[in-house]
């Protein structure tokens, strides 16, 4: 499967959107439509944070996406990148893509000097974190937060 990473353009929204749906269905979840607006949104809007690289194959069909923001820290000079999403289509698992998409994103982070690349997923995410494992190492953190929904 020959794959080629870029970044998200305004023409990739229908297919985008459907891989953005499977995503929430993995995760059990449902974002409203004016969220998931927002977001696609910010993905064009080169004022704000916020991006995506798209993964496509020869016939220009999406088979996967990172998204990703990135910020400020108080522990380092530079940004660095949160790694919020991954998602690639169940038929196209187990041919790097998700691989070929952190490491894209990886070298995002060289070239515009942010300091490293973090992201986070459920504890029983055996089959990602089988990948996760290769490319990077864990945190001694664990993860907390607040959710006001």
């Amino acid at each position: 499967m020959n794959i080629i990473i870029r970044s998200i353009e305004k023409n990739d929204r229908p297919q985008w959107a459907i891989l953005w749906q499977g995503y929430c269905d993995f995760y059990q979840t449902e974002i409203a439509n004016d969220v998931t607006e927002h977001t696609w949104q910010n993905f064009l809007n080169s004022n704000v944070d916020m991006n995506g690289f798209v993964a496509v194959d020869e016939k220009n069909n999406l088979m996967g996406f990172v998204h990703f923001i990135t910020h400020d820290s108080t522990w380092r000079k530079n940004k660095v990148c949160y790694l919020e999403d991954l998602f690639v289509v169940k038929n196209a698992r187990r041919y790097g893509i998700g691989k070929k998409l952190i490491i894209a994103l990886a070298d995002e982070a060289k070239i515009n000097g942010w300091e490293g690349v973090y992201w986070h997923t459920h504890h029983d995410n055996y089959k990602s974190r089988s990948l996760y494992d290769k490319i990077a190492g864990t945190s001694d953190f664990t993860h907390y937060s607040i959710d006001f929904d």
